[in-house]
């Protein structure tokens, strides 16, 4: 660096601090301040400008594409309202005019841009308006064009129909839905609304009559054999009507009558004319006069309504009808009908009816006797007895049943009997007596019917008839002796010695006996004597030959007998030494169903801490039948060991050891404690076990939830195979506390200044804790005890909890006890970009500048969406808003969307009742209202507070159908039209 003599510093570098020093000749020196010369400013460049062109929709634009927010950029020439978004579109140029732009930052200004203009949007044509003329009974509808401009091109879809000049449209198929739109080479209308030309009204067929003739059952009918549903018929004379299927009804029997079809547009020719003929006549059903025969003729038959000239026809066909009606030719008993005929018409047939031949006369009852007998007195029976028939006996009082068996007669008295069928009666029978049957012997007899093996039956026999005789037949089962080898007799006593051939089993004696007296013979009498055996105990033993004292309700000492056959009852005494039984007797009897039996009781010993002795002599009876007695094995029965000592509810902090001591009393050398985990809530760590009394469970018990959990440890004694009882223990643990906090973030502007800090909670209260806080190196942050911590900074946090009342503090390694606090920048600004106005799909897009979070987006605060699009939006105002997942952001913009309503319905219940342009809402805007036939019905102001068109004209209610609505408006200051149509529903 030099200094010139005029005293111009060169030779530095700029933005580097200099001094400079001064020396004289004296050598003397002096120092200037320090001082910088700064850098040349940096030239800005000169603005990019690229230009769209205009459209049929829009008109052209211009975007700064070197566009910095950080600049500010001049127009020229200088228009009011020209802006810049942030995506260097300019908005606000007068179409058609030239402009340049130069950008400054505010210290420099960059040179002036190249010319640019936006060219105004190209003209569209107007929207074709359709008039159609309706179809009629002689022709169809038509269409035309009723704003037709010649030189524009119309185009109609589907292709096909032509326009010729002045609108009219030819070459459209009948009844197709065609759409038109104008378009000048350029730019294309939008489509008109749809139409389509009606096919020529549909003339029914004239009706064509089918006529049934009269019959014997009904008169002559008519009906239209090419009957159309819905079709109106009308007929001439009126008065007859049409059912569905064309049958006619209503008509005067042999009236003239012609008929026109109508389908309530066109109606057709009458028909020929037509009529019903009257029903032809039908002869009376004849009448049967039935006379009924007698006992000496049969029954006969007559016509009482019998007319000369009448054909009467018999169904089966024989009898023959004579002047006056008499019928002859009728087989007896045969049913017949009769029907009379005038040679048109054949009447119904009459009621059946038949000739019933002569009664019959029974005949004269034979008479069949039977003898006396030692069984039974004589009897009589008819033997040509007939079923149904009565027989009367002289004198009264016998009766005959069912075969002819007659009973009540008197033994000894003379009868006779004559037949009736209620008719006729039979000429009396011969004579009839019967004799008395004699007496016949009736056994009596004393036994004894059940013995024991080895016993003397006893019989002593005796009759109701002097002098009767006695005789017996035998049949043994398991007999031996006596009975085995005589089988019969004839004596009044029977006394002889029974014996068993198996002793183990039951045996039978089966005895029939016979009196007789005066030649006769008694009733059989059959008797049996059952011989029971002697039982025998075969073996009394015991299940177990040591046993413990029973101390609960079990027994404990079970004794098995076996006999030599089933059906025993055994007597049995218990002999004990140093042993009390309980809850039970010390002998008894049981009674058993099978070959075995079996005892159950329960002893303790006398001294408990003394073994005792118990045995069994058992004694087996069967049907009053003794055996001999029998001893069974000595039982020995042992003390039970001490039961373990309780003890009171221990409590210890999650983690730590149980040292729980468990002793028992009285304590017996050997005792055995065995422990169980009987309930564990919220804990872990219990863990069964074993040992020899006294015992320490050393379990290390952790709580699973902020609340205080337990452990309920079942522990047993045994001594041997002696259970001794058990108790219950309670470990209470206390939890330690389980803080919980959740990561957040603070929110710092773009300087990073803290406007919202995060707050760290544990979920736990100041009341029964107190808290020490960590930062992010471990270290105690001061002054901070309460179970929440405002952060200010982002960081690694932690927290030890410890609850004053338990003395318990929480695991400082838990995942739980940490969290991580982040920062979040917000953002700033937000734009909505909507599509054009009335567009078929309504789309609103968000953008958002600036910020550091997730966004979040909704409309009309509805539920929130990650994307920054709505698709679907409806016509009218709508609140958009923007927020963050960190809860730093929140911003809303209002949108209106610009639409019409599809339809309204005019019915007065305050539900769209009225139709307008939604949210558009400019006063300067001109709406038409036109029928389907482009005539104007209403003129709208398409502001909020219109009242909008509510379906009339001249104060009339118009027809629910579409209609059709031409807009004039202005849209982002472009002047444009929009025509459609809508729906009116009444």
């Amino acid at each position: 660096m030099t200094v010139s003599v005029a005293g111009v510093v060169t030779g530095f570098t700029c933005g580097t601090s200099y001094t400079i020093t001064a020396t004289n000749a004296s050598s003397c020196t002096a120092n200037s301040t320090s001082f910088i010369v700064g850098c040349q400013l940096p030239t800005l460049a000169v603005p990019t400008v690229s230009t769209t062109a205009a459209t049929c929709f829009a008109d052209g634009t211009s975007t700064i594409s070197n566009y910095s927010a950080s600049n500010t950029y001049t127009f020229t020439p200088a228009t009011a309202g020209i802006s810049i978004n942030a995506s260097g579109l300019i908005s606000g140029m007068v179409t058609g005019i030239n402009y340049t732009v130069s950008a400054s930052n505010g210290s420099c200004t960059s040179s002036a841009s190249v010319s640019f203009s936006n060219v105004a949007q190209l003209t569209v044509p107007a929207t074709p308006t359709i008039l159609s003329v309706a179809p009629t009974c002689s022709s169809s509808g038509s269409s035309s064009i009723s704003n037709y401009v010649a030189g524009i091109t119309y185009v109609f879809n589907p292709a096909g129909p032509l326009v010729a000049v002045g609108g009219a449209i030819s070459g459209m198929v009948t009844g197709t839905n065609y759409t038109v739109s104008a378009s000048n080479g350029s730019c294309t209308s939008s489509a008109s609304a749809s139409f389509s030309n009606v096919a020529q009204l549909t003339v029914p067929a004239t009706p064509t009559i089918l006529s049934v003739a009269p019959t014997c059952l009904a008169s002559g009918s008519s009906s239209i054999s090419n009957y159309v549903a819905g079709i109106t018929y009308v007929f001439n004379p009126s008065g007859p009507s049409v059912a569905v299927g064309g049958a006619i009804s209503g008509m005067v029997t042999g009236t003239n009558y012609t008929v026109s079809a109508s389908n309530g547009s066109c109606i057709s020719s009458a028909s020929v004319s037509f009529s019903n003929v009257a029903q032809l006549t039908v002869p009376a059903t004849p009448t049967i006069l039935s006379v009924a025969p007698t006992c000496s003729s049969s029954g006969s038959s007559s016509i009482s309504n019998y007319v000369a000239g009448i054909t009467y026809v018999f169904n089966p066909a024989g009898p023959t009808v004579a002047v006056g009606g008499a019928i002859s030719g009728m087989v007896t008993g045969t049913n017949y009908t009769v029907s009379a005929s005038n040679g048109s018409c054949t009447s119904s047939a009459s009621a059946s009816f038949s000739n019933v031949a002569q009664l019959t006369v029974p005949a004269t009852p034979t008479i069949l006797s039977v003898a006396t007998t030692c069984s039974s007195s004589g009897s009589s029976s008819i033997s040509n007895y007939v079923a149904g028939i009565t027989y009367v006996f002289n004198p009264a009082g016998p009766s005959v049943a069912v075969g002819g068996v007659i009973s009540g007669m008197v033994t000894g008295t003379n009868y006779t009997v004559s037949a009736s069928n209620g008719s006729c009666s039979s000429v009396a029978s011969a004579n009839i007596v019967i004799n008395a049957q004699p007496v016949t012997p009736v056994l009596n007899y004393t036994v004894t019917n059940t013995v024991c093996n080895g016993s003397t039956l006893n019989f002593v026999l005796n009759s109701n008839v002097t002098n009767t005789n006695f005789s017996w037949s035998a049949t043994v089962s398991n007999i031996s002796g006596f009975y085995s080898t005589t089988t019969n007799g004839d004596e009044s006593n029977i006394n002889n010695l029974v014996a068993l051939t198996n002793p183990e089993a039951i045996g039978t004696i089966t005895m029939v006996i016979i009196p007789r007296a005066s030649g006769c013979y008694g009733t059989p009498q059959t008797v049996v004597i059952t011989v029971n055996p002697i039982p025998v105990v075969e073996s009394v033993s015991v299940a177990d030959n040591s046993v413990c004292s029973a101390t609960n309700a079990t027994n404990n000492v079970h004794v098995d007998i076996v006999g030599n056959i089933s059906g025993i009852t055994y007597t049995w005494t218990a002999i004990t030494s140093g042993v009390n039984v309980i809850g039970g007797p010390t002998s008894g009897t049981i009674t058993s169903t099978s070959t075995t039996a079996s005892l159950d009781l329960r002893v303790i010993t006398s001294n408990p801490l003394v073994a005792g002795t118990i045995y069994f002599v058992v004694t087996p009876v069967r049907n009053g039948c003794a055996g001999n007695p029998m001893i069974s094995g000595i039982v020995t029965v042992n003390p039970n060991p001490g039961l373990p000592i309780p003890s009171p509810v221990k409590t210890i902090c999650s983690g730590n050891s149980t040292d729980l001591i468990v002793d028992v009393s009285p304590l017996i050398t050997g005792t055995q404690l065995t422990w169980e985990v009987l309930t564990v809530v919220n804990v872990t760590g219990a863990n069964p076990g074993t040992g020899v009394a006294p015992v320490t469970i050393n379990d290390v018990l952790t709580a699973t939830t902020n609340t205080q959990g337990y452990v309920i440890y079942r522990v047993r004694s045994t001594l041997g195979d002696c259970q001794g009882g058990y108790t219950d223990y309670r470990v209470n643990v206390n939890p330690s506390p389980r803080p919980v906090l959740t990561d957040g973030n603070i929110c710092i502007t773009a300087t990073g200044e803290v406007y919202q800090t995060y707050t760290l909670n544990t979920g736990l209260n100041d009341v029964d804790y107190d808290f020490e806080w960590f930062d992010s190196n471990g270290d105690i942050i001061p002054g901070e005890t309460n179970a929440t911590l405002v952060v200010d900074a982002p960081g690694t946090y932690s927290v030890i909890a410890t609850n004053w009342l338990t003395g318990c503090s929480s695991d400082p390694t838990l995942s739980t006890a940490t969290a991580t606090v982040t920062e979040t920048m917000p953002a700033t600004t937000m734009s909505v970009v909507q599509s054009d106005y009335f567009s078929d799909n309504a789309t609103i897009t968000v953008n958002v500048t600036g910020g550091s979070g997730t966004l979040l987006y909704s409309i009309d605060e509805g539920s929130f969406q990650s994307s920054n699009v709505f698709t679907g939006v409806s016509a009218g105002e709508h609140l958009v808003t923007v927020v963050d997942t960190e809860g730093c952001t929140y911003l809303t913009q209002e949108v209106t969307i610009i639409d019409y309503p599809n339809y309204f319905t005019p019915n007065g219940d305050g539900i769209n009742d009225t139709w307008n342009i939604s949210g558009l809402n400019q006063p300067g805007a001109k709406l038409y209202i036109f029928d389907r036939y482009g005539k104007l019905i209403k003129q709208l102001s398409a502001t909020d507070d219109s009242e909008g068109w509510d379906g009339t004209y001249n104060q009339e209610q118009l027809p629910s159908t579409d209609y059709w609505f031409s807009l004039d408006y202005m849209e982002n200051g472009v002047a444009k039209t929009f025509k459609a149509h809508f729906t009116m529903k009444r």
